[in-house]
Formats: structure tokens, C-alpha cells, sequence
């Protein structure tokens, strides 16, 4: 592969990310597939934390291989989707969320084959991942996510914040936070119903969180989609 002038070799199992605009092309001595999904990233806002990745990205998927053609094949399924239907904006909303996972669980992916500790604690990260995702509605609780996937509550948060660069409550908002723009733009339930999903049971402090980080209310977010 040939990445911006720069010749790159790739294996079974690489994937690669890179920003819309830089020259890349593939040279394969048989047939194959590459996964390749262009998009353009927002700039940061003031206060952001530090991207959870940095582009472009080559790296082999190793273990996590069959994981990384289905969430490559989910964004580019839901994009076709939405390519087929322009101006549809519950499509374009559920395109951003899956590429907001993509690129998460990018970041939180080894870069290398990792030994066995390494291996376990990225199989512990995977694992908070999932748990947080399937549990928005609930109540979660550092000490419980800790107990979960079996590290000490204090280690957990500084590795989380190593390799994905945000903490762990930060993590639960930013998933909320997305869920809830997914649901306001593609269902009819009222903003308190809204609320509930993910995980704030009380109204005003839904609004107040949810303003927060987009900058308008939720009911404001609904109008403009």
C-alpha cells in the first residue's frame, strides 16, 4: 500500500484509517479485500479531551479480526443506506454513532500482538464496553464496572484513561449522550421517556447534562433535525 508517498506493507487482518484527502492506493499480488471508509472528522472544541485516536492509523486486527470486519461492515452498510436515502437524518445520525464505536474501539485496541497480561486486560476493557453500551438505562457505578470485569477500581481508571483518553464517567455520557441524539431523531418518544433510556430519570437534569454537551436541549435538537 501506498499511503501518502509512503509504502506501507500489509498482512492479513490490517485495517487502516485514514482522514478523506490524503493519496492512497493498493498494490496486491491476488485479489482481496480492504475495508476503506473515508469521512470528515469535526474539529475540537475548546476544552475537548485529546482525540481517542490519532490518523492515519495502519494496524493488524490480530484476535480481534472478525470484530473488526463487522463494525467495518456495519458503518459502510448503514452509510450505503443512507447514501441510497439523502436528507434522511435518523440515517445520518445512526451512521455517526456507529463510526463514534468504530473509532473507539480502535482506540482501546492493541497495536501489537500483546502478551498474555496485555491480551487479558484488553479482553477487561472489551469487556466494560460492551457492559456499559447494553446498560445506558441503568445505574453505573465505578466500583460495580471494576467488580465486573475483575481489576481494582483505581488501576481500571487509569488505564481507561491511557488508552481511550477520557474517564470512565465521560465514556458513560458521551454513549448517553449519543443514544439519546440516535433516539430523538429516529422515534417519537417524549424527551422524559427519552431521558429514562439512558439513564436520567430526572428531566431537568437530563436537559441541563444533554445541553452540556451539544449545546442545545434536547426538545431544540428535535426541531432542528
Amino acid at each position: 500500500m501506498m499511503l501518502a508517498g509512503r509504502r506501507i506493507e500489509l498482512q492479513p487482518g490490517s485495517f487502516t484509517l485514514t482522514p478523506s484527502g490524503i493519496p492512497s492506493s493498493y498494490h496486491l499480488p491476488r485479489t482481496g479485500t480492504h475495508w476503506c471508509i473515508h469521512f470528515l472528522p469535526e474539529p475540537l472544541k475548546r476544552g475537548s479531551c485529546e482525540p481517542i485516536v490519532r490518523l492515519p492509523i495502519v494496524t493488524q486486527s490480530g484476535r480481534h479480526r472478525d470484530d473488526a470486519a463487522g463494525r467495518f461492515a456495519n458503518v459502510s452498510r448503514l452509510l450505503t443506506l443512507s447514501t441510497q436515502s439523502p436528507g434522511d437524518e435518523c440515517l445520518s445520525e445512526a451512521v455517526s454513532v456507529a463510526l463514534q464505536e468504530l473509532l473507539l474501539w480502535v482506540g482501546l485496541l492493541d497495536r501489537v500482538h500483546p502478551p498474555a497480561a496485555e491480551a487479558s486486560l484488553g479482553h477487561a476493557l472489551d469487556k466494560l464496553v460492551a457492559y456499559v453500551d447494553r446498560n445506558l438505562h441503568r445505574k453505573l457505578s465505578a466500583a460495580a464496572i471494576a467488580d465486573l470485569v475483575g481489576l481494582s477500581q483505581n488501576y481500571l481508571a487509569r488505564v481507561f484513561r491511557q488508552r481511550a483518553g477520557q474517564t470512565i464517567p465521560g465514556y458513560v455520557i458521551a454513549r448517553r449522550v449519543a443514544l439519546a441524539r440516535l433516539l430523538l431523531r429516529t422515534t417519537d418518544l417524549s424527551v422524559k421517556q427519552i431521558g429514562l433510556r439512558v439513564g436520567y430519570p430526572d428531566p431537568q437534569h437530563f436537559n441541563k447534562l444533554f445541553r452540556s454537551v451539544t449545546g442545545v436541549s434536547p426538545t431544540d435538537f428535535r426541531a432542528r433535525g
